[in-house]
C-alpha cells in the first residue's frame, strides 16, 4: 500500500488505500477494474478460489482482472520462505539501491528500508503455473481476453536474494473479464 500510494503520488494522482482482509472487504460501490501483482501467490492453492470469487463480487458487470503473478515450471516447491541468510542478503540488497538514490528523501528511504525488514520476515509464498491461473478464472465465470507469459532476464535479478532466486524471472500476464 505503501508503494502504490508512493507511486501515485509522482504520477499526479490521488487513490484511495484500503488495509483489510479481502475476504471480509466490502466497498461502497464495485469496481470496474482490479489489479493485482504477485497476489495470488500469497494465497495457499486451496483459498485462491475463494479470492478469485470475491474478486468477481467486488467487479461490476463486465468488470475486468488485470493479474500479474510469478509463475514456476511443474515441480518447484510450493510454499516458498526466506532463509537467514536470503533475508539479510535482501535487506541489504535494498539498503544499496536506496543509497544508490540520491533523489529519495530521507524519510521515504527509512521507511521503504523498514517494510523490506518486514516483508523479508513476513513473506509465505505459493507457486502458482499460468495454467492454474487461467483455470481459476475460467472456473469463476470469468473470460479470459489475455494471457501472456512475460520472462524477464534483468541483470538487477542476479543480485537479488530470496527463495528460489533464479537469473530470470517468468510473469503471467492475465486479463479477465467478468461475465455479464
Amino acid at each position: 500500500l505503501f508503494l502504490n500510494n508512493w507511486y501515485a503520488q509522482r504520477a499526479g494522482q490521488t487513490i484511495r488505500s484500503v488495509r483489510e482482509d479481502i475476504f471480509e472487504y466490502r466497498p461502497e460501490a464495485p469496481f470496474d477494474v482490479i489489479c493485482s501483482h504477485s497476489f495470488l501467490g500469497q494465497f495457499p492453492p486451496q483459498r485462491r478460489t475463494t479470492l478469485v470469487e470475491k474478486w468477481s463480487q467486488l467487479l461490476a458487470p463486465m468488470g475486468s482482472v488485470l493479474a500479474v503473478n510469478r509463475v514456476r515450471p511443474d515441480g518447484t516447491p510450493r510454499n516458498h520462505r526466506f532463509s537467514p541468510d536470503q533475508a539479510r542478503s535482501f535487506c541489504a540488497t535494498v539498503e544499496r539501491r536506496i543509497r544508490e538514490s540520491p533523489s529519495l528523501p530521507e524519510s521515504e528511504a527509512s521507511e521503504i528500508f523498514n517494510r523490506a525488514r518486514i516483508y523479508v520476515q513476513r513473506l509465505h509464498g505459493y507457486a502458482i503455473s499460468a495454467a492454474e491461473l487461467a483455470a481459476l478464472f475460467q472456473q469463476a465465470g470469468f473470460r479470459i481476453d489475455d494471457l501472456v507469459s512475460v520472462v524477464s532476464s534483468d541483470s538487477r535479478i542476479s543480485d537479488a536474494s530470496g527463495p528460489a532466486v533464479p537469473a530470470c524471472a517468468e510473469h503471467a500476464c492475465l486479463l479477465a473479464t467478468k461475465s455479464p
